[in-house]
């Protein structure tokens, strides 16, 4: 008599699963002990041979009836007198060698290590904000009038003084205008470049024009890190899509996460393209380029073995927002800190 084997617990779902259910796990099983990816073939095999049984619903409720005389009669084994079972302890155990998945994607355990990771460098970036609050001076935005008393000598000195006021004016005005011919001209020869150049889009560049204005190196390093904080508490939200979401439900959530990061990695890269030097912008933008590239190519692997299904595209969007996450953060590290 052939050894019976509990398909249900091969493939870690419970014997009341849906036909849907039971291709999800499929996959993500056969993923794991496919041999060409260093999986037991054995076992591989055996995982296949359930969910043909399971996903046939004439041999699942061939099987079923199976399976419920095997629980009986393992109720029963456990009802049994110590002696007895200490007497037919050899054939027990051998009924018992049943092969385990090696893979169970633990959705709450994964939760709370990044709920804990989030916490971990929330209190790091505001321990960093507080050193540099603390060791920079505050400089005035305004500067302080100090009131002169009238007097003769004040007198002669006023028509210089508003002279010397309207030069300073009009030199502001020539700086600013200056200044904004520079940047309408770099702004026209960067929209010719090839690739990189046509992916950046408006609201990322004036962005970081105004964080270019208004702050220096340090603050944005700290205020870029607060926004990858931010962006990350924010994709948390979408952790449940995952559990039971239908597939366009999926899809859509993984796009609209890439959106978001996709959107800061450009204004990162703006605003560096306004502080870095014109050389190493040209090595940026080399590097750049080149990892396009790379994450393209990490995405096409991360889909080998889901090409054709359901969930090819959101797999595809996950891997190319996982790897844009890890740019802004590699970005601002090598940049801007």
């Amino acid at each position: 008599m052939a050894k019976f084997i509990d398909y249900y617990t091969l493939l870690n779902i419970l014997p009341t699963a849906s036909e849907e259910l039971i291709k999800r796990a499929y996959r993500i099983q056969s993923k794991e002990l496919h041999p060409d990816q260093g999986g037991n073939e054995q076992q591989f095999i055996q995982l296949t041979e359930a969910y043909e049984v399971l996903s046939s619903p004439t041999k699942r409720k061939a099987y079923d009836q199976e399976y419920a005389y095997h629980q009986q009669a393992k109720e029963q084994t456990k009802e049994r007198p110590r002696e007895e079972r200490e007497k037919s302890k050899p054939s027990d155990e051998s009924q018992s060698q049943k092969v385990y998945p090696r893979f169970s994607f633990d959705y709450v355990r994964y939760g709370k290590v990044m709920f804990g990771a989030l916490i971990g460098f929330s209190i790091l970036a505001k321990a960093i904000n507080a050193l540099d609050e603390s060791s920079e001076p505050e400089i005035p935005v305004n500067p302080i009038v100090f009131p002169v008393e009238a007097s003769e000598e004040s007198v002669d000195i006023t028509p210089n003084t508003e002279s010397n006021g309207e030069l300073l004016d009009e030199y502001e005005v020539s700086v600013v205008e200056a200044s904004e011919k520079s940047t309408a001209i770099s702004t026209g020869t960067e929209i010719t470049e090839e690739l990189l150049d046509e992916e950046e889009d408006s609201v990322g560049e004036a962005n970081a024009q105004s964080a270019h204005i208004t702050t220096d190196s340090s603050s944005l390093y700290v205020r870029y890190l607060n926004r990858i904080y931010k962006l990350e508490d924010e994709s948390q939200s979408y952790g449940k899509v995952w559990e039971t979401g239908s597939d366009a439900e999926i899809t859509q959530a993984t796009y609209i996460q890439f959106e978001a990061w996709d959107d800061l990695l450009n204004e990162i890269y703006q605003t560096l393209k306004m502080e870095l030097t014109e050389s190493d912008f040209v090595n940026l933008r080399e590097s750049q380029r080149t990892w396009l590239v790379e994450r393209d190519r990490i995405a096409d692997a991360a889909i080998v073995d889901f090409t054709g299904g359901s969930w090819e595209a959101p797999i595809y969007t996950l891997a190319q927002t996982e790897e844009t996450k890890k740019r802004c953060y590699w970005l601002v590290m090598n940049y801007m800190n």
